[in-house]
């Protein structure tokens, strides 16, 4: 029912999203399906709400431009969501031996943060204000390293 009034009152994708959960959810009540009955109601009620979502970004997100048909613009967005949840998945799925790498090899793994915020500071501050105190105590000796392929 409620599907019914989402569809007059506000769009017939909303309206689509809630009469596939209302749907699911009924023939769960009154079936009294097996495990794997509700497992395959569940997969067929997440499915329709994300492409239902996808069409929702496709239409109003158009990602690839208003020149693209709103089909496409779903499939792009389908291939995100696609993407993104696919890297989630493969995450969850080895995070324990990636844990146990990171665990095992410290050093190897503190180095990413600590050059990341080398270098995030020397985009914000400079080489010369950065790593200009080398150069000072290399004067101080009488070598001049600001001149050196190294150091320029």
């Amino acid at each position: 029912m409620a599907g019914l009034i989402a569809g007059f009152t506000f769009s017939w994708v909303a309206a689509l999203i809630l009469i596939i959960l209302g749907a699911g959810n009924l023939a769960v009540t009154l079936l009294n399906p097996s495990e794997s009955d509700k497992k395959i109601i569940l997969y067929v009620q997440n499915g329709g709400v994300i492409l239902a979502i996808a069409w929702l970004l496709g239409s109003y997100w158009l990602p690839l431009g208003p020149a693209n048909s709103v089909i496409l613009n779903s499939f792009f967005v389908i291939l995100l969501i696609s993407i993104v949840i696919g890297v989630f998945l493969i995450f969850i799925r080895y995070y324990t031996q990636m844990l146990q790498w990171c665990l095992n090899h410290k050093a190897a793994f503190l180095s990413i943060p600590i050059l990341l915020v080398l270098f995030g500071f020397l985009n914000w501050q400079g080489f010369e204000r950065t790593f200009g105190w080398v150069a000072n105590g290399f004067e101080k000796v009488n070598i001049n390293i600001r001149t050196t392929s190294v150091y320029s």
